[in-house]
C-alpha cells in the first residue's frame, strides 16, 4: 500500500544567504578524501564530489566525542555536492555499521549555542551506516537528492535544527525509521520516499513542520507525529 503525506503543519523557510563572491569550487575525484576537501573548505565554498565509491576514515562526531561519523562539515555555509553522470552515482559506504554517513553540525550534545548555518548536501547515496544522515542543531539548512539505504537505525534524521528542507530524497530498509525529525521547528519534508523501514516519517516533539507530497511504501508505520507530555 503507498500512503501519500500531505502538509501536517505551516512553516516557512528562510531564504540561503548568497554564498560570496570569493567562493571556490573544490573538487574530489574517486580515491581522494571527501573530509580532506571539506577541512580545506572557507564559508561560501562548494565541494564538488564525482562518481564513484568512497569510504572515508571517519572522525568524532559533533555532538559526541565517543560516536563516529564519516563525514562531518562544521563550518557554516559551505555546500557538498555529488554530482551524477549517466548512471555513476557517488556512494558512500560504511566501514563500520556503527558510525554515522554524514553530519552536518558542530554543536555538542549538552547544547546547541554553536549552530551551523547555511548548510547544503545534495546528491548523494549513503549505505549500511547507524544513521544515514545526521543534521544536529542547524539553521538555514538543506539535503536535497540524498539517498540513505540500509541504515541500522535512521535514513535522514534532523535534531534540535530549524529553517531546513529535506527534498527529493529517499530512505529504505532503515531499521528504526527512514525520515526522522526531533526537537525541531520550522522545516519542510517534500517529495521524500521511504520504503521498507519500520517508520516511514517520524515526527518527535516538533513544532511547524510541513510534511508535503511525500510517498510512504512498504514501512511498518508510514507516519507518525508525537508529543512528551508538558
Amino acid at each position: 500500500m503507498i500512503i501519500r503525506l500531505v502538509a501536517v503543519a505551516a512553516a516557512s523557510l528562510a531564504a540561503f544567504a548568497a554564498a560570496p563572491a570569493s567562493a571556490r569550487v573544490i573538487e574530489v575525484r574517486a580515491g581522494q578524501s571527501i573530509q580532506a576537501a571539506i577541512d580545506r573548505a572557507r564559508s561560501g565554498d562548494e565541494i564538488r564530489v564525482h562518481p564513484g565509491t568512497y569510504r572515508e576514515r571517519g572522525r568524532p562526531c559533533p555532538w559526541a566525542r565517543r560516536e563516529r561519523c564519516a563525514i562531518v562539515v562544521k563550518r557554516d555555509r559551505v555546500a557538498l555536492r555529488a554530482v551524477r553522470k549517466g548512471r555513476r552515482r557517488v556512494l558512500l559506504k560504511a566501514r563500520n555499521r556503527r558510525h554515522v554517513g554524514i553530519a552536518l553540525g558542530k554543536a555538542r550534545a549538552s547544547t546547541c549555542r554553536k549552530r551551523i548555518r547555511g548548510a547544503r548536501l545534495s546528491g548523494f547515496t549513503v549505505r549500511g551506516f547507524r544513521a544515514g544522515v545526521y543534521v544536529f542543531c542547524a539553521e538555514e539548512w538543506s539535503v536535497a537528492r540524498t539517498h540513505a539505504v540500509k541504515s541500522r537505525n535512521s535514513g535522514i534524521l534532523a535534531v534540535q535544527s530549524a529553517s531546513g528542507r529535506i527534498r527529493d530524497s529517499s530512505a529504505r530498509g532503515g531499521g528504526h525509521s527512514g525520515f526522522h525529525v526531533r526537537l525541531s521547528r520550522n522545516l519542510q519534508l517534500d517529495h521524500n520516499t521511504a520504503s521498507g523501514n519500520t517508520g516511514g516519517f517520524l515526527i518527535d516533539d516538533s513544532a511547524e513542520i510541513r510534511v508535503a507530497e511525500n510517498v510512504a511504501r512498504g514501512n511498518s508505520v508510514g507516519i507518525v507525529s508525537s508529543a512528551s507530555d508538558g
